[in-house]
């Protein structure tokens, strides 16, 4: 499965993203929010992932090189889930900035799984189980 949105799963793979702070991350992501690199909770995940290093490989199997920048990093998780991340650099104060938000193909397409996962999630709850898509 090339997407994990299952938060109540509680592998170990589930548990390092929790502590990563990534559901938070995606959350934000998901609702639109652009974001820099520089806030908070991305550093936050970049400075645990730099601090954890041998335990991402282990558990997620992804190398983090301690010279990587914070945005780097939340891309590779990203990566991982099946997402992408685009960017625009509009003026500042004469200084241009670089903003990241999810990639709008990869949104589009991460609704269409969650709508038809929890469509089948509620068909199997009230006991409605097809051999026919839709």
């Amino acid at each position: 499965m090339a997407i994990c949105t299952d938060w109540s799963n509680h592998s170990t793979p589930w548990l390092m993203r929790h502590r990563l702070g990534l559901r938070a991350v995606l959350m934000d992501l998901m609702a639109g929010v652009e974001i820099k690199g520089d806030e908070a909770m991305i550093q936050a995940l970049a400075e645990f992932s730099k601090r954890n290093t041998s335990h991402v490989k282990g558990i997620l199997n992804l190398t983090i090189p301690l010279s990587e920048f914070p945005v780097w990093i939340l891309g590779q998780y990203l990566w991982q889930l099946g997402l992408s991340t685009e960017s625009r650099r509009p003026m500042e104060d004469g200084q241009r900035v670089r903003y990241y938000r999810l990639n709008t193909e990869d949104v589009e397409f991460i609704q269409k799984v969650l709508d038809y996962r929890q469509l089948n999630g509620w068909r199997k709850k009230v006991g409605f189980i097809s051999h026919y898509p839709g």
